[in-house]
């Protein structure tokens, strides 16, 4: 029979930064006479092993004098959450801590907050999600052997996930996408009942109970990735959630042939929006009406909801404004008009030549942008004023035309203001 993994063994594949601090944990419990567990997603992680920069702890007795040294140890500032028996820092070294007092759930009503009191660690492991976060570790005491009670182990060997009760989604819906996102993530699958308690509850209308916050949360966690995205939507419309955002959505093709172009194109997007360009993407086809319904359905505020439609309309715009355009020039200010979003959102949905000026020709044209200043043609001698930025634009049309290279821009702006000067 296979023996259950230790702390040492499963610690062995961890880096020096997470030995070094879950070292000071179990020497800070034994301080305060508590025991601690190290508990869910970095168990999990350990045995895959992957890198986790989230370390929960369980603890059984004074948790809060524990929390509240452990942290000033680490060099955290100790955020309390005493209502739910919680309390959480991140350490100098940039992991995140919470810390729970072992603890039993209710949950009153559909996506509801729960009300906590002390339990046993079995309880504070079967108000967990799946059985795959549902194992702890001990940091105390002798032995130090996986606690497991329902069978994390086994299902993460069989790479699967698997809820620990019927009513796991109805009690809380957000943990159908943090599902997708660790089954996209960490290469799982949900088992059979766990799919159809998933569906079901969406069926139900659980979803609608989440707030457009944690509505959004939950679709900012699995689209963030693009490399991710397809497997994650594909899901979510396995179960039923494209209907939640909007009766007209339409997964497909033509959307998946979208997100996998998607996934390398989003270099110039900052990373909090990356998941906005997904979210675009999986709602191209509506009607503009109805993205602006999906919208607000999320949450967004008005400011936002602009700039989406804003970038939405824009990459609908592009194929017509380059249909018509001959010079470099007017074709590179196309591209220049148009910001990394709505860049993004064209280059992965728009029609073909509208593609592939953005996967070639834009980069070539980028590659041409003038070097030369203003300040440059000031310090020529040339007087401050607005003739000088239409000599920066004919400049400009004259090296994307090809008609001059980048060592020729001065002598070029040169000649097209003294000429000017003439007039």
């Amino acid at each position: 029979m296979k023996s259950s993994p230790t702390v040492n063994s499963l610690l062995s594949a961890a880096s020096d930064p997470v030995r070094r601090q879950l070292r000071i944990a179990s020497e800070t419990a034994r301080r305060h006479g508590v025991s601690a567990w190290l508990v869910g997603g970095a168990v999990r992680d350990l045995m895959l092993p992957r890198e986790s920069h989230d370390l929960d702890l369980v603890v059984i007795g004074g948790w809060l004098p524990f929390a509240s040294d452990l942290s000033n140890r680490l060099g955290g500032r100790l955020a309390r959450w005493p209502r739910f028996l919680t309390a959480g820092f991140v350490s100098k070294e940039g992991w995140g801590f919470d810390v729970v007092r072992a603890r039993s759930e209710v949950y009153a009503c559909v996506a509801g907050l729960p009300r906590v009191r002390p339990g046993t660690l079995r309880e504070d492991l079967f108000r967990r999600d799946f059985t795959v976060n549902a194992m702890a570790l001990r940091l105390t005491g002798s032995g130090g052997a996986l606690a497991d009670p329902f069978g994390g182990e086994r299902d993460l060997g069989r790479r699967r996930l698997r809820i620990l009760h019927d009513h796991s989604f109805v009690d809380d819906p957000g943990r159908i996408f943090r599902g997708i996102y660790m089954a996209s993530r960490l290469g799982l699958h949900f088992e059979a009942r766990t799919s159809k308690a998933a569906a079901d509850a969406v069926a139900a209308g659980t979803l609608a109970q989440l707030s457009r916050q944690r509505l959004r949360a939950g679709l900012e966690l699995v689209l963030t990735d693009p490399v991710t995205a397809a497997s994650s939507i594909e899901t979510l419309v396995d179960f039923g959630v494209d209907c939640v955002l909007h009766p007209a959505l339409a997964w497909g093709d033509a959307t998946r042939r979208r997100l996998r172009r998607l996934a390398g194109g989003l270099v110039e997007v900052p990373i909090p929006r990356r998941w906005l360009v997904s979210l675009l993407v999986l709602t191209w086809d509506l009607k503009p009406s109805e993205h602006r319904d999906v919208l607000r359905r999320l949450g967004f505020g008005e400011h936002l909801v602009k700039q989406l439609v804003a970038a939405r309309e824009a990459a609908h715009r592009v194929s017509r404004r380059l249909e018509t355009l001959d010079s470099a020039y007017e074709r590179f200010t196309v591209g220049e008009s148009l910001d990394p979003v709505a860049r993004a959102l064209a280059a992965c949905c728009g029609k073909a030549p509208v593609r592939s000026f953005l996967d070639s020709e834009w980069q070539t044209l980028q590659a041409k942008r003038l070097q030369l200043r203003g300040q440059d043609l000031v310090q020529l001698g040339f007087a401050p004023g607005p003739l000088i930025g239409r000599g920066l634009e004919a400049t400009l049309r004259a090296r994307m035309d090809g008609r001059i290279s980048g060592s020729e821009e001065a002598a070029y702006a040169t000649r097209w203001l003294q000429a000017r000067d003439q007039d």
